[in-house]
């Protein structure tokens, strides 16, 4: 686990902010922006959620149809953490119960 995934952890997030550029296993050769957190998409025929929907940096949103989905546990890398505040705090506290209170399921890759 890199040193600035564990910072997170040790912080108490249960949650990246927005903005944040991270590093996944699915291509870790390729930086990505946190663009959208809990975002419904369809995979196989099923409406769900991902935690996290990002884009490549440093190009950013070029095709709707090329934002990536993934999860928590696909991060393998934190490089920036974005932007945090008081509301962002609230938001990361109420993240989990607001993610388990949804009928839609947790997809996965």
């Amino acid at each position: 686990m890199k040193q600035s995934e564990q910072n997170s952890i040790e912080s108490g997030n249960t949650i990246l902010p927005l903005g944040s550029v991270v590093k996944t296993r699915r291509d870790p050769g390729t930086l990505l922006v946190i663009i959208a957190r809990a975002p419904l998409t369809v995979m196989h025929g099923t409406t769900g959620y991902f935690d996290y929907g990002a884009v490549q940096f440093p190009y950013g949103m070029t095709d709707p149809a090329k934002i990536v989905f993934f999860n928590s546990q696909d991060v393998t890398e934190i490089v920036f953490m974005g932007y945090i505040n008081a509301e962002e705090r609230s938001y990361e506290r109420r993240f989990d119960e607001v993610t388990k209170s949804t009928s839609y399921p947790h997809l996965h890759l």
